[in-house]
């Protein structure tokens, strides 16, 4: 026989919307553990889709914190945003590895050449 549900579905909809989806944080306003959230979450639509929408809140919350910092000059989160959203215009911390030639001797003969170019060295043979 299946245990009745302890909580109303609309309190931890509330006590996850204010802890913005962070499952412990709920847990400490309803009184229960992580686990029971988590089996909430799994067994009712309702409280999954106020789950997932608390957590866009808190990524939208995070981002508006990002950008504020931002307009401060604030180097590390300018820094970030150059870093990820940035990358399609070369701002990338580690170089994209689909950008280099498929066979790595053929860029390395290609960058032999052209530094013989710039010295003005013959190529070999």
């Amino acid at each position: 026989m299946a245990r009745p549900n302890r909580y109303p579905a609309g309190a931890v909809i509330d006590a996850i919307q204010a802890a913005y989806g962070i499952k412990t944080r709920a847990a400490a306003l309803l009184g229960c553990t992580r686990q029971t959230v988590d089996n909430y979450i799994r067994a009712d639509p309702a409280i999954r889709a106020a789950y997932d929408q608390a957590r866009e809140s808190l990524v939208d919350l995070a981002e508006a914190r990002l950008f504020a910092l931002v307009d401060c000059d604030e180097w590390p989160a300018v820094r970030f945003i150059l870093s990820n959203l940035g990358k399609s215009r070369g701002y990338a911390e580690r170089p994209d590895l689909a950008l280099l030639p498929p066979d790595p001797d053929a860029g390395l003969a290609a960058f032999q050449a052209a530094l013989n170019r710039v010295y003005g060295r013959k190529e070999p043979p």
